[in-house]
């Protein structure tokens, strides 16, 4: 049975798992489906059509599924998906998709967004992210697995960045990040390969040489990026990570 505290405001038709404990003055919809042993500390209001997955916790003030920030919406609000095992700290937001961008915004498994962090409509997460406090993220991004970020971090809406990649604080993201890339400043720029996480990933050190030999040369070389491209798929061939680089730098949204 899921524990609900006397002060908490959970409509009939919310579907909560076993172990579900709600605190105190939370409100939770008619719409929304919590997944075993998830916990709203207090605080919290989650609306809409929103899945949370077991074993998430929500912080005092975090709020998910109000309508999104944009002046001339209309429409049906869209979904929100969480995957298992993420955690949104105090004041953390996070909007519904738009029937423009797919009707969902989604969010990976063992998630850490920390304070004051902002999830825009149409967003989607992989798994194991981690935002540092405000790290606020415009409409339609796409984040790859093990995305890091400093603190006060703004992404420009209908941005990638690639998995792996460490974007350091304070920094503005205006254009798409590769895998495997350590960012910096404002605006932003490639300044090498996260050495240090993908270190504490499990990655050798005869994987990181290659990453970096592959940023060399497509970062530092000369000629267009499509020659660059060219030449890292040949050159580094054997290595899934440089190819994988080449694949997100080749796609165009």
């Amino acid at each position: 049975m899921a524990e609900i505290h006397p002060t908490a405001i959970v409509a009939s038709g919310a579907v909560l798992g076993e172990g579900v404990r709600i605190g105190p003055y939370c409100v939770v919809g008619e719409k929304v489906v919590i997944g075993r042993n998830a916990r709203l500390i207090s605080h919290v209001v989650v609306e809409g059509e929103t899945e949370i997955g077991e074993d998430c916790a929500l912080y005092p003030f975090a709020s998910l599924g109000q309508p999104p920030q944009i002046p001339s919406y209309s429409e049906a609000l869209g979904r929100i998906r969480v995957g298992a095992g993420s955690e949104f700290r105090e004041h953390v937001t996070v909007h519904p998709g738009t029937p423009k961008g797919g009707g969902i915004t989604s969010i990976g498994a063992r998630n850490l967004l920390m304070i004051g962090s902002h999830v825009a409509h149409d967003c989607h997460l992989g798994d194991d992210v981690v935002f540092a406090n405000h790290t606020i993220l415009g409409g339609h991004c796409v984040i790859g697995d093990h995305v890091m970020s400093g603190g006060t971090v703004v992404v420009k809406q209908f941005t990638r960045i690639g998995a792996h990649g460490f974007i350091c604080g304070k920094t503005g993201v205006t254009k798409d990040i590769p895998p495997f890339a350590l960012v910096n400043g404002w605006p932003d720029r490639v300044v090498g390969v996260n050495r240090v996480g993908l270190k504490r990933r499990g990655f050798s050190h005869e994987r990181i040489m290659v990453l970096r030999k592959a940023f060399k040369c497509l970062f530092d070389g000369d000629g267009l990026m499509s020659a660059r491209l060219a030449e890292a798929a040949d050159r580094f061939a054997s290595s899934p990570d440089v190819m994988a680089l080449v694949a997100f730098l080749r796609e165009r949204r």
